[in-house]
């Protein structure tokens, strides 16, 4: 189930729980004889996360929901943290099935409860914070430095692949998924990254972002791309960037969005894989 992207106006809204929003991986924890992590678009994350050790649950099978992340000294998910093998863990915040049993179905707080009786939490998996009161959870997390809140309705239902309001993500800092389409390589291997999203089925050119990566991800990410450059210009591009295959995706921060559909100061983030290109499109 995914997030619609909301404002502050939910956070006092009736009929709503509210989570920290984390940094991290989306995954799903598949528990049976040999537990393994999923990721939001099928990829098994099950050795590169061997660390993460799930203990006997009070099920023989169940699906639960959740996010792996690791947490830097201030106790803050820290995404670059995790990507460098820092110590991850297993946040989990719904369960879908269990011991067969469909769950999707039934209310919010039902499925809570429910996790809350089968879950076994130890060092590297636990289950997520939540309350009622959105506005102090809301000041608390601006005051830590997080991304920002989840809302959820108490009476939703699972609903896989949708957006709605049922689940209402409100963040500090604008960002946006966006495929890369090319790079420059002007004063460094990679000088700046271009970025694109798709708008009636073709690819809209929205910027470059030149800021927010080190040398150590330059030269790690620069093989990658130099594989999927093409000759083929959409015409969309200015002449200087190299166009690629559109095959990565990657989360940028941005102040807002210019008349003309660019990113107003961009920040790269992250490398996103667990989204697809093809669900890059521009922010509601």
């Amino acid at each position: 189930m995914l997030a619609k992207i909301g404002d502050e106006t939910v956070l006092g809204a009736p009929g709503y729980i509210y989570e920290p929003k984390l940094d991290g991986i989306r995954a799903l924890l598949h528990y049976g004889k040999n537990p393994t992590f999923e990721s939001r678009n099928g990829k098994d994350l099950t050795a590169r996360f061997s660390t993460i050790c799930v203990p006997p649950l009070k099920t023989s099978t169940c699906v639960i929901d959740g996010e792996i992340v690791a947490y830097d000294p201030k106790g803050n998910p820290d995404f670059n943290l995790l990507q460098n093998d820092g110590p991850a863990m297993f946040v989990a915040f719904d369960i879908l099935e269990k011991d067969g049993v469909n769950l999707r179905n039934k209310p919010l707080m039902d499925r809570k409860k429910i996790l809350q009786e089968t879950l076994k939490e130890n060092a590297t998996v636990q289950l997520i914070f939540y309350t009622e009161q959105g506005k102090k959870l809301w000041s608390a997390m601006k005051k830590r430095g997080t991304e920002g809140v989840i809302a959820k309705k108490k009476d939703s239902v699972y609903q896989e692949g949708k957006r709605s309001d049922s689940w209402v993500k409100i963040k500090f800092l604008k960002t946006v998924d966006a495929i890369v389409i090319g790079f420059t390589e002007t004063k460094r291997k990679i000088s700046s990254l271009a970025l694109g999203l798709y708008d009636d089925g073709s690819i809209t050119f929205i910027g470059k972002v030149g800021t927010g990566f080190d040398e150590q991800f330059i030269e790690r990410f620069y093989p990658q791309l130099e594989r999927i450059r093409t000759a083929k210009n959409s015409g969309v591009l200015p002449k200087e960037i190299i166009p690629v295959k559109p095959r990565f995706v990657a989360e940028v921060q941005y102040l807002e969005f210019t008349p003309d559909c660019k990113l107003r100061a961009p920040v790269f983030k992250r490398l996103r894989d667990d989204k697809e290109a093809s669900e890059c499109r521009f922010p509601e």
